[in-house]
């Protein structure tokens, strides 16, 4: 008597045969521990999943970039990406610079930053990714995005300035202010009408944005102290005079630093008991003298 063997007998047969001590490889098996897992590696990035450094060049399988778009074969592995197709899905965005979660970051600045290029708000903080400091220099992630600097570093060229107070296309305006006021960090001209950045006027006031700056107004606002007048035509103080606090006359206003700024609290006068708290500037003339001895 003859017996007849299907193709799904004889495979059953060699299932139940199997040494129980072998199980079947999931789909996150990584036999050569390089951090892609032996399917990705067999059918997308063509590297053996036997060995960690395929072609032996010294970088491991999944530090490589195949197709040069800026991706690790481990970041395409998470994006789920191709690891040899610069441009996945063939809309003529590098895979690099997609950005599939919308936040204003591309894929490699999330890798940059150690947010996640898949969710908008990797820490659930309720700020976007985009807006994120990570290194604390002033300049969001978006902004360093556009500068070319290191959002996780706060001096990413180790010159002794931090990012934010770098101007690397030296219009005179630092990339904390371009980020105030929008411009691009690395053109003169972001909006190419021929003005630098520095010298426009975004708020109207009839000031340049450098003037704001030197002046300590407000480039985007017209009307930084809220007064009524332009800060473009308000009144500088006339020649060796200075201005004064709106409910002291009497007292002029000086640098935070200047002497005449200097609180005298508790401190004896001449016609004894101690000098009303203020500022050196409000005392009266007697108890001037007092102090200045």
């Amino acid at each position: 008597m003859r017996v007849r063997l299907t193709a799904g007998a004889i495979m059953v047969g060699m299932l139940l045969l199997a040494p129980a001590s072998a199980p079947l490889a999931s789909a996150s098996t990584d036999t050569d521990h390089d951090g892609l897992t032996d399917r990705f590696e067999r059918l997308l990035a063509h590297t053996s999943p036997y060995r960690a450094d395929t072609n032996r060049n010294g970088i491991p399988d999944g530090r490589e970039d195949p197709d040069h778009d800026g991706l690790t074969n481990l970041q395409e592995q998470r994006l789920g990406t191709n690891p040899l197709r610069a441009d996945t899905n063939r809309n003529g965005i590098p895979d690099g610079r997609e950005d599939p979660d919308h936040d204003g970051l591309w894929n490699t600045t999330e890798f940059a930053a150690g947010t996640n290029p898949l969710v908008a708000d990797t820490d659930h903080n309720g700020i976007p990714d985009g807006r994120e400091d990570p290194d604390r220099d002033g300049l969001t992630n978006r902004t360093e995005q556009i500068a070319s600097t290191n959002p996780r570093l706060a001096d990413t060229n180790g010159n002794g300035i931090r990012d934010g107070q770098e101007d690397p296309d030296r219009d005179g305006l630092a990339n904390l202010v371009e980020q105030h006021v929008g411009t691009h960090p690395r053109k003169a001209d972001s909006n190419g009408n021929g003005v630098p950045d520095g010298l426009e006027d975004p708020d109207g006031d009839g000031l340049t944005t450098l003037a704001e700056i030197a002046s300590g107004t407000d480039p985007m606002n017209p009307d930084t102290d809220g007064n009524g007048i332009l800060d473009g035509q308000e009144q500088p103080p006339a020649p060796g005079s200075a201005p004064v606090l709106p409910d002291a006359p009497e007292c002029t206003v000086f640098p935070a630093g200047n002497v005449w700024n200097q609180r005298v609290d508790a401190l004896p006068t001449l016609a004894g008991g101690n000098a009303d708290a203020g500022p050196l500037c409000a005392l009266s003339g007697g108890e001037i003298d007092a102090h200045a001895g």
